[in-house]
């Protein structure tokens, strides 16, 4: 194996294989390519900056955009620009507002799309569109790989988990027929404030019924919220959505939502179910 020494705990991979067998030596190594999350933590962040560190930028088989009739396949290390510039016609509406409001032009040159989705502690803005779209991740580790929908990697306290030696190489966007995918993020100066808020919605009609609907939030730093139970009951119900049904629904939606703190945060619980009622009105 062909193996570049940068620094004292930095290492580059010359290929996928290379690094498959470095993440095995050191299994708690960070994998990085733009970086951008590793100079938020070294410009005095929350988090300390990790022991070794494995760079991915250079590897052309993390930066491939593949596309079939059935789904859309992203490599780890594709920036979040060149998701833009080279899926712009075949990205779901939603996932392709979600991208382009992240940050400034400059960093969406740097980040890349693994690294916006497997964040440790944090959910960033990708996470809760590709998580509500079902979106599937290909991890790898020497001598195997497993596919594992998003919605899994998460475990009891909301962080991003893998395997010791595991490293995310691939994320699988399904396509579908949506007729109505609605993206809004609350409008602050920094990506992790604790009242941002992520909402995405997506529903299927069928004439006047909907088939299908989905909603999920993001409030602050962590917090996912779906209300599946509302998802079932308004499936099946006639279009466009009465007022009536528009209020019933908020309300059950409130008293679900509770005991939940990240609501109370700012004006969160205002914003959240005004986003929601907007959504049910243009189905």
């Amino acid at each position: 194996m062909k193996e570049k020494f940068m620094s004292p705990h930095t290492y580059s991979p010359d290929s996928l294989a290379s690094l498959l067998l470095l993440t095995k030596r050191h299994p708690r190594a960070v994998l990085y390519a733009g970086g951008t999350l590793l100079l938020q933590s070294g410009a005095g962040g929350q988090e300390p900056l990790p022991q070794d560190l494995i760079y991915i930028g250079g590897l052309e088989e993390l930066k491939r955009i593949n596309r079939t009739d059935r789904y859309l396949d992203i490599s780890s290390a594709v920036s979040i620009s060149s998701i833009l510039e080279t899926g712009r016609h075949v990205l779901p509406s939603a996932f392709r507002e979600c991208l382009e409001g992240i940050a400034t032009p400059q960093v969406r040159n740097l980040a890349t799309l693994g690294g916006n989705v497997c964040a440790g502690t944090q959910r960033m803005d990708a996470f809760p569109v590709l998580a509500l779209m079902e979106v599937r991740i290909e991890i790898r580790r020497a001598g195997s790989s497993r596919w594992l929908p998003l919605n899994r990697c998460l475990d009891g306290e909301g962080n991003f988990i893998l395997n010791p030696g595991e490293a995310v190489t691939r994320l699988r966007i399904p396509y579908d027929d949506w007729n109505v995918q609605m993206y809004k993020k609350s409008a602050v100066f920094r990506a992790f404030e604790e009242d941002r808020i992520i909402f995405c919605g997506l529903s299927k009609r069928q004439k006047n019924t909907l088939n299908e609907i989905r909603f999920i939030y993001c409030l602050g730093r962590q917090t996912l919220l779906r209300i599946r139970d509302v998802e079932l009951e308004l499936t099946g119900k006639s279009l466009p959505l009465s007022d009536r049904t528009i209020d019933q629904i908020l309300e059950e939606a409130k008293n679900y939502c509770r005991d939940i703190a990240d609501m109370e945060k700012g004006r969160n619980r205002e914003r959240v179910f005004s986003t929601l009622k907007l959504f049910l009105s243009t189905l």
